[in-house]
Formats: C-alpha cells, sequence, structure tokens
C-alpha cells in the first residue's frame, strides 16, 4: 500500500493505492485545486478507469475544491467512481453557501452533480456507481490490504451544526459554526502498523480519542497533522498518549497561505519533540522557522540548491535534506 500527499499549496489531496489481485486500485482523500488538479493529473496520466472510493472529509474549499473537474473528468472519460463518501448534507451545503459563498464555493454544484447521477441510477454511464454520508456510525470497509476505520465525525455533533447555522442566520448567534465539525478522522490498519488521516478535525475530537486508544492495541506508522499544523487543532496530550514506531512520519500538508500562516510553529516544535519526523509538502511558516531559515517562504532557496546540485556532493546532500519537506510525499507500508 501507498499513501501520497499531493502538494496542493494549503489543502488535501491523498491518493491511496493498493494491489488486489495483481491489479492495481486506487483511492482518494479530497481533491483540492490550486494553480492546477494534481490529482486530476494522476488519474488521466496513469489512464485509470476505475476510482475504488472518494471521500471529501468535509465541506471547506481547500479539500475540495477539484472535485467537479474531476467528476467532468471521469464522465467524460469513461472513469468509474465505485463510491463516493462524504459528511455533510444538502441543506447545510445551501445555507453555508447562502451566507459565506467565497468559502463554500462549488458546493452546490457538487450536490448538483449527485442529482444529475441519481437520475441515471442504474445506467452504464453511471460515473458514480454508489454515494453515501460518512460518520463515526459507517461500519469499516475492508480492503485486500489494509482496513479502513471512521471515528469521526460523531453524528450528533454534525446534527448540531444545523441548529448552529440556523441561529447564526437569524442573528440569534454573532458566532459562525465550526464546520470543521464535520471533519473525517480515518484510520487505515494493514497487519500490525496504523495509519492516522485527520484532515482539519477540531481539538475535541482528540481529547476523546485519548480513551478510545487507551483500550486498543495500536502502533502508529503514520500520521497526518490536523488543519495544516494550526494550533487551534492541536492537542498535545494525544499525540503523547499514542504508542507508534521510532521516527513515526508526522505529515503537514501546508503551503503559502499568508492569512493563515500555517504551520505553527509550536505545533511542528512540539511534534517533533514527541519522537516524531516531520514531512512537509512545501517549506512555509512553522515549517521555515523550525528548520531555522531566515526567510518563511522559501522555495526560491530550493530552486537555488537543486540547480546546483550536480557541483559538489555536499550541495547534493543539502538538496536531499529538504526532500522531506517540499513537494508530493509518499510512504509506503
Amino acid at each position: 500500500m501507498e499513501i501520497e500527499f499531493k502538494d496542493v499549496n494549503q489543502g488535501d489531496s491523498i491518493i491511496i493505492k493498493w494491489n488486489q489481485d495483481d491489479e492495481p486500485k486506487i483511492g482518494l482523500i479530497d481533491c483540492h485545486s490550486d494553480k492546477n488538479n494534481p490529482t486530476l493529473q494522476h488519474i488521466a496520466k496513469n489512464n485509470i478507469k476505475e476510482i475504488e472510493f472518494i471521500i471529501i472529509s468535509h465541506p471547506h474549499f481547500d479539500h475540495f475544491s477539484g472535485i467537479i473537474d474531476l467528476f467532468n473528468f471521469c464522465e467524460n472519460n469513461d472513469v468509474i467512481i465505485k463510491e463516493l463518501s462524504f459528511t455533510f448534507d444538502t441543506a447545510i451545503t445551501y445555507a453555508y453557501s447562502d451566507y459565506s459563498y467565497s468559502k463554500a464555493n462549488g458546493l452546490k454544484e457538487f450536490f448538483e452533480y449527485l442529482t444529475k447521477q441519481s437520475k441515471k441510477r442504474h445506467q452504464a454511464n453511471q460515473t458514480i456507481k454508489k454515494s453515501s454520508h460518512l460518520s463515526s456510525d459507517t461500519p469499516s470497509k475492508s480492503f485486500s490490504e489494509f482496513e479502513m476505520n471512521f471515528l469521526r465525525p460523531l453524528h450528533h455533533e454534525t446534527m448540531s451544526i444545523a441548529k448552529s447555522l440556523g441561529k447564526h442566520l437569524a442573528k440569534i448567534n454573532k458566532s459562525k459554526p465550526d464546520f470543521n465539525i464535520y471533519s473525517t478522522v480515518i484510520e487505515l490498519q494493514k497487519d500490525n502498523k496504523s495509519i492516522l488521516l485527520t484532515s482539519d478535525a477540531p481539538k475535541k475530537a482528540f481529547k476523546s480519542l485519548i480513551n478510545y486508544y487507551s483500550t486498543r492495541k495500536r502502533e502508529f506508522h503514520l500520521i497526518q497533522i490536523p488543519h495544516h499544523g494550526s494550533i487551534n487543532n492541536h492537542e498535545l496530550k494525544f499525540w503523547q498518549s499514542i504508542y507508534k514506531i521510532a521516527d513515526c512520519p508526522a505529515m503537514f500538508s501546508v503551503g503559502e497561505e499568508p492569512k493563515d500562516k500555517l504551520p505553527d510553529i509550536q505545533v511542528v516544535d512540539e511534534i517533533n519533540t514527541e519522537g516524531f519526523e516531520i514531512y512537509s509538502t512545501n517549506i512555509v511558516y512553522g515549517i521555515s522557522e523550525h528548520l531555522k531559515l531566515k526567510s518563511k517562504v522559501v522555495k526560491p532557496l530550493i530552486m537555488k540548491v537543486s540547480s546546483i546540485v550536480r557541483s559538489t556532493s555536499k550541495k547534493k546532500i543539502l538538496s536531499l535534506q529538504y526532500t522531506k519537506y517540499t513537494g508530493d510525499q509518499k510512504f509506503n507500508f
């Protein structure tokens, strides 16, 4: 099994690959499009004709922005999506779009596409064969090389979003509901190895998961840091409580986003102090500070190092030193 975190600036696009009966299989979690759509490019380049699953972790733009283009490509190129899962519903989507369209741009199109697909049910030209709502109540899914467990969101917490959003729209509450509550926490298990994919899950999710894992034997071989390393989603006690391999990779999906400036240096440093090995898709903000680099955004430095890699072995080592902090990151299990 291979897990690849695509470099999509600040956002998530995760590709999971495995073999079943000597046939290559693929599943996707989120699909962000910044200046390009690397998930779509991967599907096109590798002439993939069947996607086992697509999961949209929650309704934030940097996790679903490329999904409509991917749907259209699949429809136009006879690519089958066997199952699509998501954590949010139509009513919330439309209300969310009305008060915050910039963040919800594309969600209406998402459900409009699903409505169109539902009319093609059982037809040969139906692109999405099955769609379903996803929460911690969803049963585990088994594949040939791994099992997928859904730990979050909790159903009753997502139901509370509707009430909170209604009060906000009625001007009863000034604060907007936290749509990160919809975020998935997904555990992949293979043999005795576990991988934790956390999307933008809130801090309280990890507080409750401390008890969950206290009664379950897990050996973590890879974790994804939630919400691109935001301090608001950082529950240090959880990361201290879990059992992990030495130098367990901790993945930050980050990019140049001046508004958010993620990841926070405190999160990066504390995760590293707990014995995790830091990986990221870009050297920005907290990653840059952690590496003791002068510039907050150092892509020009990386390009400069790469351009002189042939000159001396020392500089080649310097270039290789940064490969785990920039670009697509792949992990094999």
